[in-house]
């Protein structure tokens, strides 16, 4: 995965490409398309970071598709 490359983060798994629903159950935003070419119907950035043990650490939602978090 590219992004993975480019942002130096080996060691943590990615999730992506989750199903509407799925995306609704962990909270994150949905949109609808406002230009032509783009998706009908997407999630906006969400990012969590999850203990081996389950605990959640950090939940980020973004409302807005251009406001993604800087993990530094």
């Amino acid at each position: 995965m590219q992004a993975k490359a480019d942002w130096g983060i080996d060691r943590i798994p990615i999730g992506f490409g989750l199903a509407i629903e799925d995306a609704r159950d962990w909270g994150l935003y949905i949109s609808t398309t406002i230009r032509d070419g783009e998706t009908p119907i997407f999630t906006e950035p969400g990012l969590f970071l999850i203990e081996a043990d389950g605990t959640l650490r950090l939940a980020v939602l973004n409302s807005d598709p251009h406001l993604r978090p800087d993990p530094d």
